[in-house]
């Protein structure tokens, strides 16, 4: 996620590129995409999608990794790498790593998919404190908006959140609250929380991260399992 300098120095190095026939490449992932289109930039770039890692080629760069150790990753450990990783080489690498640690902690050299498994487990559990201790730390009405927004099905207009918000807490004057809705969500949006996507309609807000989305989701059926009880 490009902080607000990052995005200012892109927007200004544009300018450069429009008369200068060098050719500039920009490496990074589809929200890199997203980010250019936002500060009106993408037009000067042609995107080139690169396929995924075949089975080959992710087996050649896991065995690289340890090619000077004399630690062994078995087909099953690679193989799993692969499906979480959906064959991208930074997914890929990010996994290794941890599953190394792993490894290290069983002071084993030959690695399996238990050690792959052990490695994701732990991965979503720090993701999952992570996210909750970001999800605490906004104040409880941007946390209410973020809620609304998951249940409205993960994108929704300041109107839409505006309206749901109303039946939730029995509000009859949605315009008192219209002002302060829109405030908060350009709080959350700013601060990269949400992503903001012009479409028919207006502009529809959406949880950026889906790992803070599914926290989300998870904490909602808490609420509602405790309600029933």
């Amino acid at each position: 996620n490009l902080d607000s300098s990052s995005r200012r120095e892109i927007k200004f190095f544009s300018h450069f590129i429009e008369k200068t026939d060098l050719l500039f490449v920009f490496s990074g992932s589809n929200e890199l995409c997203e980010i250019l289109e936002e500060i009106g930039v993408i037009e000067l770039f042609k995107k080139i999608e690169l396929p995924p890692f075949s089975p080959r080629e992710t087996e050649l760069l896991v065995k690289s990794l340890v090619k000077d150790f004399p630690i062994q990753f078995q087909k099953s450990a690679i193989d799993l790498i692969l499906e979480i990783s959906d064959g991208n080489p930074r997914k890929i690498l990010y996994l290794c790593h941890n599953t190394l640690e792993e490894a290290i902690d069983y002071k084993t050299n030959i690695i399996d998919s238990f050690f792959v498994r052990e490695a994701i487990r732990k991965i979503e559990e720090k993701r999952k404190r992570e996210y909750m201790r970001e999800f605490y730390s906004i104040s409880p009405f941007s946390r209410d908006l973020l809620k609304i927004i998951v249940k409205l099905g993960g994108s929704a207009t300041p109107t839409q959140i505006t309206k749901e918000y109303c039946i939730e807490h029995e509000m009859t004057n949605p315009n008192f609250l219209r002002g302060k809705v829109n405030t908060y969500l350009g709080r959350l949006y700013h601060t990269g929380i949400l992503e903001r996507r012009r479409k028919e309609g207006g502009s529809h807000y959406n949880i950026k991260d889906p790992y803070l989305r599914r926290y989300i989701e998870e904490e909602l059926i808490s609420e509602l399992t405790r309600r029933k009880k």
